[in-house]
């Protein structure tokens, strides 16, 4: 486009200095797809997207979202056998798309003032292998199943006599390209109140990579937004302790409450 430094693509534009679509793809948007980057394998943080796509679903005026998210902080993880694989690189953020698994929840009232619990489909990270240079020399799409129904990816919503409800959520992620990986588990339930406000929550998850729980409130969350509201519920990185700690040397469970 003349004067803009945009590229015109079809029926949206594109910055080639930000590595960012300006418009969403209006055919996963007519096919109900709530991921705007589809177009890169939900991956645009490699390509200089710094801040990313929020992990914030969003939802209805008045909603309240979370979002469960495991993630590899380091850069790179060595394992058995000498295979490096590619890490997410970050620390605790409302924000950031790079992850292994990711799973998001919403929270609103229906017409008649019950509470009514969505959920989001599943987001597995890309597994990369990379050379020891950093350099990518292959990729492919990990395996999620989400439970605790395996079959139809149902969890678990149970009503209360106040008006709130129990959300059991649960997911297992394993990495068929190597075997010798530990999966990524997690599992834990969601007390909310009748306006699907955290009440409290427990549960478990694999002792690697990282966790962490977001809570959104408001207009959908983006950096700046005043409207916009992420309370971060909860938070573990096996890293801080240990940094050089892979997923083979931290087995078993880490249990959580609050």
């Amino acid at each position: 486009i003349p004067f803009t430094g945009l590229y015109h693509v079809g029926a949206r534009e594109y910055d080639p200095r930000t590595a960012r679509w300006l418009q969403r793809d209006p055919i996963d948007v007519a096919g109900g797809h709530p991921n705007v980057y589809v177009y890169c394998g939900n991956d645009p943080v490699n390509y200089s997207d710094s801040d990313g796509i929020s992990e914030d679903p969003g939802g209805p005026k008045g909603s309240v979202r979370y979002s469960v998210t495991a993630f590899i902080p380091v850069q790179t993880v060595v394992g058995p056998g000498g295979v490096c694989f590619k890490g997410d690189n970050r620390r605790f953020s409302p924000d950031s798309p790079r992850y292994r698994v990711q799973i998001a929840f919403v929270a609103y009232k229906n017409k008649e003032g019950k509470l009514n619990v969505d959920f989001k489909n599943a987001q597995v990270g890309t597994t990369e292998v990379v050379d020891k240079q950093g350099r990518v020399i292959w990729k492919g799409k990990a395996n999620a199943t989400v439970g605790p129904n395996l079959i139809d990816q149902k969890p678990v919503v149970m009503p209360r006599n106040d008006g709130g409800v129990d959300v059991i959520l649960s997911f297992t992620a394993s990495n068929p390209y190597y075997p010798m990986s530990p999966p990524i588990s997690f599992r834990a339930t969601f007390r909310l109140d009748k306006e699907g406000r955290i009440i409290s929550f427990s549960g478990f998850h694999s002792a690697y990579p990282a966790f962490e729980i977001w809570q959104y409130t408001g207009a959908k969350y983006s950096r700046g937004n005043s409207e916009a509201c992420a309370t971060m519920l909860y938070g573990f990185d096996p890293t801080i302790k240990n940094p050089s700690a892979t997923p083979w040397d931290l087995l078993g469970r880490v249990y959580f409450r609050r």
